[in-house]
């Protein structure tokens, strides 16, 4: 069997795993919502085995490998490219809640009991002046979020801490959302 055969029945029996059942679903709008769910449980799957590699060439960095060397082992190219996977690999803290100034907390705050995290301020200061936050001093609480279970933003905040002063820090796209405006639940 050559390896290319091989790599076919293997997604044909992912794809019958993952989907086989959803695929005899006669009502061709259920199917689509099945499908269209079962396609971000596997975006997510994808991010998450591409968090797991990244985080194998940061294995190899903390050993003391050289990104060339690290690009060599994993025979990814070149050393920017293991660079890259190596800041990949290095998990970033992320603002996953926040407190506003009348106490109310936002975003995913049933974390706060079951997941070490660090807290820090952030003076919420956004160009537009019209936000719901705009002008408070917010608590934010921030630690290593598995991204399955949340995604991250592509912005980041300054906080402000008495202990390490100024850093900047994501928050997740939830807690992003609800800081600039769109408040459909806490």
């Amino acid at each position: 069997m050559h390896p290319e055969d091989a790599l076919a029945d293997e997604v044909q029996a992912a794809v019958s795993a993952a989907i086989g059942t959803i695929l005899k679903e006669e009502d061709p709008v259920k199917r689509y919502q099945k499908l269209g769910h079962q396609l971000t449980v596997y975006d997510h799957v994808v991010t998450r085995i591409a968090d797991e590699k990244a985080q194998c060439a940061t294995d190899l960095a903390s050993k003391g490998e050289s990104f060339a060397r690290v690009a060599g082992l994993l025979s990814v190219g070149t050393r920017s490219r293991a660079q890259q996977l190596v800041g990949r690999g290095r998990r970033q803290p992320v603002i996953f809640a926040f407190r506003d100034q009348d106490g109310e907390i936002y975003g995913d705050h049933h974390l706060l009991a079951t997941m070490p995290h660090d807290e820090a301020r952030l003076q919420f200061e956004p160009a537009d002046r019209d936000l719901f936050f705009a002008g408070q001093q917010l608590q934010v609480y921030f630690g290593h979020v598995h991204e399955d279970t949340v995604t991250p933003s592509l912005y980041t905040y300054t906080t402000v801490d008495a202990t390490t002063g100024e850093r900047r820090v994501r928050p997740t796209q939830r807690v992003h959302d609800i800081l600039f405006g769109i408040r459909t639940d806490r």
